[in-house]
């Protein structure tokens, strides 16, 4: 058995300028193959056999472009630095406004009600961050919220509460609390669920790299993430933030 080589940073650095080539072509090439499928579903019959073989081709094209993208961004923020975040960004009005696009449609299509509290003793929700970065960090919890009430018959109540509030365990940090009712997890599931690629759901929707990027996110904010959740009760997610101290 052959002795493992410990590589340069040079060597990683490569292999980094290597992968985002990579991507770059990979997603270039889904383009394609996405735009033929929709021009194939748009002549084609519709409720044909070749129609519907036209639609899984966009639909698969479309899930490994999302796939892409993610990879990319997670190779984006490992450049990061904890010094680098030097935004102030209020963590309220970024809520708010992803909020305010979605929550109509949501509720018409899936009857999930969005609902945010802000503690009364916040005098303000400053944080400190990259504020796109943010925003899919929120994006990306809140789909799996979302996510969370695939299984779910229409006749419950379908509520996700996000809440700002100070942080009970870390000075000059925010808390922000994702609470969803949806299935939630067992405890095998909630063991593996920040894995990269690990998913319980099909593959073919779910590629399992939402929590993997939220934790790129928060290393490079010296932030933190906790999770906890119950079979068919719910999911908490606690972020801890570093707050704007002037």
């Amino acid at each position: 058995m052959g002795t493992l080589r410990k590589r340069s940073s040079h060597q990683y650095e490569e292999m980094g300028r290597l992968t985002q080539g990579l991507l770059h072509n990979i997603n270039n090439t889904l383009g394609s193959i996405a735009g033929f499928a929709e021009f194939l579903t748009e002549d084609l019959e519709e409720g044909s056999p070749t129609h519907s073989f036209a639609e899984n081709i966009k639909s698969a094209s479309d899930h490994l472009k999302d796939l892409v993208r993610q990879m990319w961004t997670l190779n984006a923020i490992g450049e990061i630095s904890y010094d680098d975040n030097t935004d102030i960004i209020d963590l309220s009005e970024v809520i708010e406004s992803q909020m305010l696009q979605i929550s109509e449609t949501l509720y018409k299509n899936m009857k999930i009600s969005l609902a945010l509290n802000i503690a009364d003793e916040l005098s303000d929700t400053k944080i400190i961050g990259h504020h796109g970065y943010v925003t899919q960090m929120f994006l990306e919890l809140l789909g799996n919220a979302i996510e969370s009430y695939e299984e779910i018959s229409q006749g419950k109540e379908k509520i996700i509460s996000i809440t700002i509030l100070k942080s009970p365990n870390s000075k000059n940090h925010l808390s922000m609390l994702i609470e969803d009712n949806g299935e939630g997890m067992d405890k095998d599931v909630l063991k593996q669920c920040r894995t990269p690629f690990f998913s319980y759901k099909d593959a073919s929707e779910h590629h399992g790299l939402g929590l993997s990027v939220v934790d790129a996110i928060l290393k490079t904010m010296n932030g933190t993430m906790e999770i906890t959740s119950e079979k068919n009760k719910g999911t908490k997610v606690t972020i801890n933030l570093r707050q704007n101290v002037t």
